[in-house]
């Protein structure tokens, strides 16, 4: 992206990732990341290390769990990682409207907004 000129780079790791990490429970912590998708959430933790390391001019959103459903436009965005009320789920429709979003809004720029409901 460098090389071409590119400069806007928006990506999706996962809620949990980072400082985020406390707005999960129990079930997601230790079940889920620490037992069954271990390898996939390092990938995610990897995914931000770079992505901050890099030139960009970048946002990394961290969304909950896709679930099915429309788009509503009707989410929490960039609440803080002492938030335990988060529903920590969201539909894929409202993740792709929050990062259709960022192409055109510095309100997160080099900054991992959170995203659910």
């Amino acid at each position: 992206m460098e090389k071409e000129g590119v400069r806007r780079l928006i990506c999706q790791t996962t809620l949990g990732a980072g400082e985020s990490w406390e707005n999960l429970n129990f079930f997601w912590k230790y079940i889920m990341f620490r037992a069954f998708l271990r390898d996939v959430f390092a990938d995610h933790e990897r995914q931000e290390n770079e992505v901050k390391q890099s030139h960009l001019d970048w946002t990394i959103v961290r969304p909950g769990a896709f679930v099915d459903g429309n788009r509503t436009g009707h989410y929490r965005h960039g609440f803080p990682s002492t938030d335990k009320t988060a529903k920590l789920k969201i539909p894929r429709a409202d993740v792709a409207d929050f990062l259709l979003q960022q192409l055109t809004n510095d309100t997160y720029l080099y900054e991992m907004p959170s995203l659910s409901y």
